[in-house]
């Protein structure tokens, strides 16, 4: 995978990651209690700047009281140029 499109993914990723967030109403130091991610881990995978492993996903997952399936449920647009 290029660069340009791990860096959508990221982005897209974390773009649903805050959106799942915000819609519960929780802020980052909440969510770092209930998951016990730092928030600036979270900030930084909110904007798109950090891959989370598994792990991290899982306790994002637990913490949102959401199935993981749910916050790996997002839309990603492949937006590679054309050769």
């Amino acid at each position: 995978m290029d660069e340009i499109r791990k860096d959508q993914l990221l982005k897209s990723f974390g773009a649903h990651l805050k959106e799942l967030r915000n819609r519960k109403d929780i802020s980052l130091r909440i969510l770092e209690q209930l998951c016990d991610v730092e928030h600036s881990q979270i900030h930084k995978i909110e904007k798109g700047l950090s891959s989370p492993t598994l792990i991290t996903m899982v306790a994002l997952a637990e913490g949102l009281k959401i199935p993981l399936k749910e916050l790996i449920d997002f839309k990603y647009e492949n937006k590679t140029p054309e050769l």
